[in-house]
């Protein structure tokens, strides 16, 4: 019982990406409906600002005296962040469903010769689909300036992340 409590707590660490990807596909019929839904998000919404919180409240405990330099890269690490959430929904499925699936890990910045050529990973399917969410969430965004404003800097937010992975992928890959 304790290994799988401790399990469970494991994994629910990952359960906010698989929730952010349901709730941008939710977005679309929701603009549609003029924002008329069965049941009312807003209170969970907020839920939507714990990872980033937590993960700068890690920053300042951890760096402490000199944690206000870092914040000028957390932007940036936000949209990686938001970005990975495709590929950590599939993973967090894949582990859900007790399939064994290899852990990938890709170079942090452009490969530039033969040698690192080959060390980059494959375009798999979580790059398309990241640009395929990219483009529902600019959509979503764009409807949403009519329909139903206060959504519309999330869509934006949510595109440019997924855009942002997506193309960071593709260069990576050389395919950029």
């Amino acid at each position: 019982l304790f290994r799988k409590v401790l399990g469970l707590l494991h994994l629910a660490g990952y359960l906010p990406h698989p929730l952010m990807v349901f709730s941008l596909l939710l977005s679309l019929p929701m603009v549609l409906g003029h924002g008329r839904v069965l049941f009312q998000w807003e209170a969970l919404s907020w839920l939507g600002l714990v990872p980033p919180l937590v993960t700068l409240w890690g920053q300042m405990r951890l760096r402490r005296a000199d944690w206000a330099r870092g914040l000028a890269h957390y932007p940036l690490m936000a949209l990686g962040m938001i970005g990975l959430a495709l590929n950590n929904t599939r993973a967090f499925v894949e582990a859900c469903l007790g399939m064994n699936s290899e852990f990938k890990r890709t170079p942090k910045f452009s490969a530039r010769s033969a040698h690192e050529m080959r060390y980059a990973l494959p375009l798999d399917w979580t790059t398309g689909g990241e640009i395929g969410l990219a483009v529902y969430a600019l959509v979503t965004g764009l409807l949403a300036l009519a329909r139903l404003p206060g959504l519309a800097p999330v869509m934006f937010l949510y595109a440019l992340a997924f855009g942002y992975t997506a193309a960071l992928s593709l260069w990576e890959s050389g395919g950029m």
